[in-house]
């Protein structure tokens, strides 16, 4: 969990404010120096090697563009997640990444360092595998499955889409792989289907 910038507790955020509990002018003033703190934590990920996390890229709206109520309350609760987000600061990701490295030194990656195992991209990984233990998923074969996938071309969130079909058909991506058709780079999971099939 990233540094703790809230002034109270995550519930005052929504129905605090709700029952007025919070008062209006409390939740505005809150607001503004959320709003000052998260556009700073902004301001430094995309100055670092993370500035392609999502956070870097949303648009946090200062007080002045909310007309409503509502959209006051969305808006604030969007910003005190964010505020308790990791995945906010650059100390997060760091801890992020070293998370999802222990996952390849727990199943093995055949020897390839994190890098090459992930081709680079640790945060598709990371993606991928949250989604694999939510479904509780077998997370060795998982890996595999990623790292065969990715041989071919595709996308974690295309893998993910369509899991156990590929997972029965690695054999398959393997020899697509091993055809050549691979070299070219991101392939589309339909394309690679139609191979198989043909095949």
């Amino acid at each position: 969990m990233a540094k703790d910038i809230l002034r109270y507790p995550g519930w005052m955020y929504s129905y605090g404010i709700a029952s007025g509990q919070m008062s209006m002018d409390e939740a505005k003033i809150e607001y503004r120096r959320l709003y000052h703190a998260l556009k700073m934590r902004q301001a430094r990920l995309r100055e670092s090697e993370f500035s392609g996390a999502k956070f870097a890229g949303i648009d946090l709206r200062p007080l002045r563009s909310i007309k409503s109520e509502a959209d006051f309350l969305e808006q604030i609760q969007h910003m005190a997640s964010w505020a308790r987000s990791r995945l906010s600061t650059i100390k997060g990701w760091i801890e992020y990444r070293k998370d999802i490295a222990s996952v390849l030194d727990q199943y093995g990656d055949g020897g390839k360092s994190f890098w090459d195992f992930t081709h680079g991209n640790w945060t598709e990984f990371g993606a991928y595998m949250k989604r694999i233990h939510r479904m509780h998923l077998d997370s060795e074969r998982a890996v595999a499955v990623f790292r065969v996938a990715k041989d071919a071309g595709m996308t974690g969130a295309s893998l993910f889409k369509d899991y156990r079909y590929w997972k029965d058909h690695t054999e398959d991506l393997k020899e697509y792989t091993a055809s050549g058709r691979a070299l070219g780079g991101r392939a589309s999971s339909e394309r690679i289907r139609n191979y198989i099939e043909s095949h």
